[in-house]
Order: structure tokens, then sequence, then C-alpha cells
């Protein structure tokens, strides 16, 4: 609802079929993650989403997540990245940290993984914080 507010989409993707499974959906650990601007110093409001765990592949579409925002994810293992709905975002950007876990926002009765990947969008907690960032 409060996307919806916002002008931000809301409407629900399509279920993954057997030919069209998403290879990133197992289940896995939801964690709580603060965006964090802190290090990389960047002058833009926040980091775009990516369709892939690759810095390259920014999701078109897609609103940015503000820096100071927290979000819900599950580590890519090996990877350096979180899976939040069916984008990513990177641990790091030029070796500086932008994702600090947030430990005390986790709530294994309130968050869980979207498995039907309704819009991903409900996934990223606080989002108009409002603070600046890349």
């Amino acid at each position: 609802q409060l996307l919806a507010e916002r002008g931000l989409n809301t409407a629900a993707a399509p279920a993954a079929t057997a030919d069209t499974e998403d290879p990133w959906s197992a289940p896995c650990n939801v964690q709580a993650y603060i965006l964090d601007n802190s290090q990389l110093r960047s002058t833009d409001l926040g980091i775009m989403p990516r369709r892939q765990p690759d810095l390259a592949a920014v999701a078109k579409g897609a609103q940015p997540i503000r820096f100071g925002a927290a979000v819900h994810g599950t580590p890519v293992e090996g990877q350096g990245w979180i899976r939040v709905g069916k984008h990513f975002l990177p641990m790091e950007i030029d070796g500086r940290p932008i994702l600090q876990r947030a430990q005390w926002l986790d709530d294994d009765d309130d968050v869980e993984q979207d498995d039907d990947q309704n819009d991903d969008q409900d996934d990223f907690n606080d989002y108009s914080q409002g603070r600046g960032g890349a």
C-alpha cells in the first residue's frame, strides 16, 4: 500500500513455470541490511538494483534504493551480493561496503522470501528515508 502511494509498481509478476523457473528462487535465509553510504560517499541518492549479480546488469524500470533504507534479502553464496525479490544488490562497490547487516531488524515471523515473486519492491523496507547517496 505504501508503495502504491509513492507511485511504485505494485502489480504482481507472473508466476514462474517449469520452463522458466528462476534459478535464484531456492529457499534461503532472509536477512536485514541497511544501505550505507558512509564509506562509498556517493553523491547519488541510492543504488539501482541489478537483474543479476553483475554491476553492469542494472534492472531497467526499477526504482533506486535510497541510502539509509533497510532491505531484506538473501545472501548469494560466495558472490558478495544479496537477492532482494528477483533483483540483486552488491555488498560493496569499488571495495567499499554499502550493505551493513542489521540483525535487530531480522524478524522470522514477519520476514519471508517472496516465493510467488510478487512485486519485488515489497522486499524493500523504509524506501523513503530521504537520505542522499549512489
